[in-house]
């Protein structure tokens, strides 16, 4: 089957699947699949679809697929080993969080350290206050980025998705890459905006005299920043 015939295939399982929740048409195989991604069914597996990853390869991934961001995270740790994670992303629920935890007690997360949206304050105070236990460097930030870095294993993988720590069996879009220079890019600006976030539990007094720093000033230092003209 051609990749065009492939990815029409795919577009009108995916809307049956929309129609029908019960329908497990799309429980079987990944229906488009080469060497650069990978097209899955819904209610597929994490591992079932991602396949393996080697060192500069990238692969992109569409899915309806029944898994969190951290199942990606727990995928990339089998092939690369203990590593850090650096991440910002928009939401988190308590089972991701849970399963996040479990990898760092096991040995596999090394170093952790996130920003999570403003609004997970209220939303996922329980998650948040968990992974704020655990790990202690978790900050609040006005961010709807997905991006989780692992450095420190056998090679670093980034991943860039649409999915958060949460369990969401949509449309999902995804790339992982496992290049050195685009991990360091990314951990370097999550970094940036990790040093000027909020930390939800900080201890509260007075307001200070002069406001904090923006983390864009900081970013605007970075390689390939260019201001608007």
């Amino acid at each position: 089957m051609s990749q065009k015939a492939s990815l029409r295939e795919m577009l009108d399982t995916l809307e049956h699947g929309q129609r029908d929740r019960s329908s497990r048409a799309m429980d079987v195989t990944s229906i488009y699949q080469d060497d650069a991604g990978v097209i899955g069914r819904r209610h597929q597996k994490c591992l079932d679809v991602l396949g393996s990853i080697a060192p500069g390869q990238t692969k992109h991934v569409v899915s309806m697929g029944d898994w969190s961001c951290d199942n990606m995270v727990a995928w990339a740790l089998g092939i690369v080993g203990p590593s850090d994670l650096s991440f910002t992303t928009w939401s988190i629920s308590r089972a991701p969080a849970s399963r996040l935890i479990c990898m760092a007690d096991d040995g596999h997360i090394l170093d952790l350290y996130g920003v999570f949206d403003l609004r997970t304050a209220v939303t996922s105070a329980e998650a948040i206050r968990m992974m704020r236990a655990r790990f202690g460097k978790v900050r609040l930030y006005d961010s709807h980025a997905k991006v989780y870095v692992l450095t420190g294993g056998l090679f670093p993988l980034t991943i860039i998705s649409s999915g958060n720590f949460t369990n969401n069996p949509r449309v999902e879009a995804t790339v992982i890459c496992a290049d050195p220079e685009i991990a360091e890019f990314h951990r370097e600006w999550i970094t940036t905006v990790w040093l000027a976030a909020e930390d939800p539990f900080a201890p509260t007094g007075p307001e200070p005299e002069t406001p904090g720093p923006n983390p864009f000033d900081v970013l605007r230092g970075l390689p390939g920043w260019a201001e608007d003209e």
